[in-house]
């Protein structure tokens, strides 16, 4: 049988926790295969870097990579591990040996407060799992990968991968090696398989009338695998100026049957880069076959062993130079990551000088999501190891549609001390922003985050007072946190948050100048006057009735016989919103708790009763004297189960997944960053 020879290289540079839910001692296992075929781990080594005090595993897993133990205590603790593996797997290469490779992380736990002495591996539990498969491993993978767990275990490992199509070999195959075990003992004549390469060849090649396809496919491959990596290696050396090494780098030499011909007395000097096999050899003859088995086995050999050479020269440059490499590699994952989401998320300028009126998109972007969900993925993936939860099919994709409204480009970002205030909604509480938070961390690890605490379990009372209480907390905090740098102001509210926050910002008018990001998750700035869902016009009123919630009764604008005197049109017409560089307004027409246009702030395109005109002058009060030179309006299309859960028939579930779907919030903190910059 004919195998290809496959090496992985992981590289555990560090670990960063941003919000595990238990301190304790950690370390990380990984697992390599195929089809099931486990690959072996073969080669350990340590970076060279000073390493923080870790304890050795206890009875390692023979068919996984260990990384010794850590202990973490605190929340945004990074620890540095710097250790390696290589892992080797042979698979069958024929009648292909291109072939997707399947990686396993778990991440092992010892509670702290059972550790009573050294700690041994029966304390030890798998807390999460991460999960990715590995593509093109044929043409060479070399890419950052963040590792990530569940949502109660957020953190990252900050990993590099390699993986190498190494080496092809021709091998007996196990019923080979036997049978020809019974011929020495009882001289049996049996002839099961191939006994030599050459007559490999000559029944792979169809009597060798095919052998310029069979070196076209496996040996020039080989040696593209060497470009490949010696101009990856190469670039890498220029990168991080390592001349000695650079000029240490292996050359590629020519296929073996050209070089074979440039020593033949009968050679012509024509241009030998162009020669195909037959233009040296005659394959009629058995002679010439047993030569050119001999000159593919070369070739094979000597590309491989340029291959190792490179993958020494790898392993010794990270060793040497871990972080710098992993921050190279990392930031051209994030550009490939920005690239990959940006497949199902749109984008529209709209040039106006009026930012309340809106676009009715709402059934046109529900038609193009069902188009996209039906399709296969035919653009090939620039990531080439992907995470099994964040890298789905097209038909599992949130899909976003961003109509920026602009009338003249926005003011490039400042570099400064930067908060970003999160504001939970009805009912909630701060733990509901946790997510949320740890996926605008991940991508943006400079914003200092605040989530409100001010009005849990008051969320029934009067939006007013949760307001004052909100600009308490922001102008408490801003006095212990900032200490006298330069800063700026962002809030995030999901749902009625979003309203709150409002009604804080008439309170900190001493602020306003260092207000920058305004952005609402499914919030009812408008209220619930045009909301089209019996359902939720019945949930409401039974909140209203049972709970006595003045801020539901503030949402419904029943507050006041008159418009003018409810609270919502009141709060239009204060300071606040104008004051901001940016405003995102995010929204779902899958969300039936929250009108479309109330979560857009724009004007109604199907309301024409009598009380509508003083519902536009809502929006056009909100809409007036904006600093901002553009506002985004984002229009959020989930996969949602189709299974009738209560959250669904009631029109719930979109409005949750702002806070719960992974590949949305991604979405959010990486195609939507400029708002967080």
């Amino acid at each position: 049988m004919f195998v290809a020879t496959y090496e992985h290289v992981i590289h555990v540079e560090s670990f960063k926790n941003i919000d595990l839910f238990q301190q304790g001692l950690y370390y990380l296992k990984f697992y390599l295969s195929h089809n099931g075929q486990i690959a072996q781990p073969y080669n350990y080594f340590e970076g060279n870097s000073k390493k923080q005090q870790q304890w050795a595993n206890q009875n390692e897993d023979v068919n996984a990579f260990q990384t010794k133990t850590f202990m973490i205590r605190f929340q945004e603790e990074e620890v540095e591990i710097d250790e390696s593996c290589i892992f080797k797997i042979e698979v069958n290469a024929t009648p292909q040996y291109e072939c997707e490779f399947s990686i396993i992380c778990e991440l092992m736990c010892a509670d702290i407060q059972k550790i009573g002495g050294p700690p041994s591996e029966e304390l030890f539990k798998s807390a999460s799992v991460f999960e990715a498969k590995i593509k093109n491993s044929h043409r060479g993978v070399h890419e950052y990968v963040p590792v990530m767990f569940d949502n109660h275990h957020f953190c990252v490992v900050n990993c590099t991968m390699h993986s190498i199509l190494q080496d092809f070999k021709f091998r007996l195959s196990d019923l080979q090696v036997s049978l020809n075990q019974d011929n020495q003992q009882k001289r049996l004549k049996v002839s099961v398989q191939p006994k030599t390469f050459t007559e490999f060849l000559h029944r792979s090649t169809q009597r060798f009338t095919q052998t310029q396809q069979f070196f076209d496919y496996y040996v020039v491959q080989l040696k593209e695998s060497c470009e490949n990596l010696l101009q990856m290696v190469a670039k890498l050396c220029g990168s991080l100026k390592l001349n000695q090494e650079l000029q240490k780098l292996p050359t590629i030499p020519k296929y073996s049957f050209i070089q074979y011909q440039e020593s033949s007395v009968f050679n012509d000097k024509k241009n030998n880069q162009n020669l195909k096999i037959a233009d040296v050899l005659n394959l009629q003859n058995i002679k010439d076959q047993h030569l050119l088995a001999t000159l593919i086995e070369n070739d094979i050999n000597q590309y491989s062993s340029v291959l190792f050479e490179l993958q020494n020269q790898l392993v010794q440059i990270i060793q040497k130079n871990s972080k710098q490499y992993r921050t190279i590699l990392q930031k051209d994952y994030k550009m490939k990551l920005k690239d990959k989401l940006g497949e199902t998320c749109f984008r529209e300028i709209i040039k106006t000088d009026n930012f309340s009126i809106g676009t009715n998109c709402q059934k046109q972007h529900n038609e193009i999501s069902n188009q996209i969900r039906k399709k296969p993925q035919l653009i090939e993936s620039l990531i080439d190891v992907q995470d099994q939860i964040l890298f789905q099919d097209n038909k599992c994709s949130t899909i976003l549609f961003e109509e920026i409204y602009q009338r003249q480009p926005p003011v490039a970002p400042s570099n400064q001390y930067h908060v970003l205030f999160l504001v939970h909604g009805f009912q909630g509480n701060s733990l509901d922003m946790r997510l949320i938070r740890n996926h605008i961390q991940l991508m943006h690890p400079n914003i200092h985050f605040y989530s409100s605490k001010s009005n849990e379990d008051q969320t029934d009372g009067d939006i007013g007072n949760m307001g004052f209480n909100l600009a308490q907390e922001v102008k408490q905090h801003i006095i212990e946190s900032v200490k006298g740098q330069n800063y700026k102001i962002s809030f995030l509210g999901h749902s009625l948050g979003g309203v709150i926050i409002r009604a804080a910002l008439p309170h900190l008018q001493d602020l306003k100048l260092s207000m920058h990001s305004f952005i609402s998750l499914s919030s009812p700035h408008l209220g619930y006057a045009y909301n089209n869902s019996a359902l939720i016009d019945a949930g409401l009123w039974f909140l209203k009735q049972m709970r006595k919630s003045i801020s539901l009764t503030q949402l419904a604008m029943s507050d006041s016989e008159q418009i003018e005197n409810t609270f919502l049109f009141k709060l239009s017409k204060q300071q606040g919103l104008n004051w901001f560089q940016n405003i995102l307004l995010v929204c779902s027409s899958q969300d039936q708790y929250v009108p479309f246009e109330s979560a857009r702030i724009q004007k109604c395109f199907e309301c024409n009763d009598q009380n509508y005109k003083k519902y536009e002058k809502i929006v056009e009060n909100l809409m007036q004297g904006l600093r901002a030179n553009q506002i985004k309006r984002l229009n959020v299309n989930f996969q949602l189960q189709e299974n009738r859960t209560l959250d669904n028939m009631i029109g719930r579930s979109a409005h949750i997944m702002f806070l719960e779907n992974p590949q949305f919030l991604k979405m959010l903190s990486t195609c939507i960053e400029d708002i967080f910059n």
